[in-house]
């Protein structure tokens, strides 16, 4: 009897199917839509997704009590926010397995 594949594996297998398409194209947000990546501890909280009005580029959110901040992936490994400041590299390598639905 085949053995039932779990969630992550099936995130993962969509993630890379969505990865096939285009950046912004429909296929892809339409796979995406419904993949919004998100992680909660204590008071952070921290979403990967991809933003419509930057054609479909991924960022990551780190929302806490000090605030929020939005970090867009240049390439991959690479994040920086609107004025050009990285995360830490600890939230760096956190996004990049949320986006890559390791977590």
């Amino acid at each position: 009897m085949p053995r039932t594949p779990t969630a992550s594996e099936l995130r993962s297998t969509l993630i890379k199917k969505a990865s096939s398409f285009p950046q912004g194209s429909e296929e892809r947000r339409a796979i995406l839509a419904k993949l919004t990546k998100k992680a909660r501890k204590g008071s952070l909280t921290i979403t990967v997704d991809e933003d419509s009005k930057r054609d479909g580029q991924p960022y990551v959110e780190f929302v806490s009590k000090g605030g929020k901040d939005r970090f867009y992936q240049v390439k991959k490994g690479t994040w920086r926010n609107a004025t050009g400041q990285m995360p830490p590299a600890e939230l760096a390598t956190i996004a990049d397995w949320l986006l890559a639905g390791k977590l």
